[in-house]
């Protein structure tokens, strides 16, 4: 098994501009994993992004949230979580551009209608 800051420390700092220029008030919520071939296993970090969602056996399962947003607390701590895939597991990394819009109503989609919804559509679809 193996740890971000393992897999990481040899990786260039020069970071595309938008993850490195922040400006006072800016935030990020950057979502990282790394996937192991030889144990399935993928090592994530989100910090601060909605979670992403696992399914798997026809049920939606919630991933970690690891910390808060990047740079809002200068302090903060970020874990990191592994997930074991299994064959026929599907991954779903969302954006709020999906959980965010508004019906004639003005309730949001949100992501609990998503995570009900996120095993009937996966089953009728061939993900392999």
């Amino acid at each position: 098994m193996f740890s971000l800051p393992q897999r990481l420390s040899g990786v260039s700092t020069s970071q595309p501009a938008p993850l490195r220029e922040f400006h006072r008030g800016q935030i990020r919520n950057p979502l990282f994993g790394l996937y192991e071939e030889s144990t399935n296993a993928l090592v994530y970090t989100n910090a601060g992004h909605i979670p992403s969602f696992l399914i798997r056996a026809g049920r939606a399962l919630r991933l970690d949230v690891n910390g808060t947003v990047v740079g809002a607390f200068p302090d903060a701590d970020y874990g990191e979580s592994v997930v074991h895939l299994e064959p026929g597991d599907l991954l779903a990394f969302l954006t709020d551009g999906l959980t965010e819009p508004e019906n004639q109503c003005g309730e949001m989609l949100g992501e609990d209608r998503i995570c009900s919804r996120m095993p009937i559509e996966a089953s009728r679809k061939s993900w392999t």
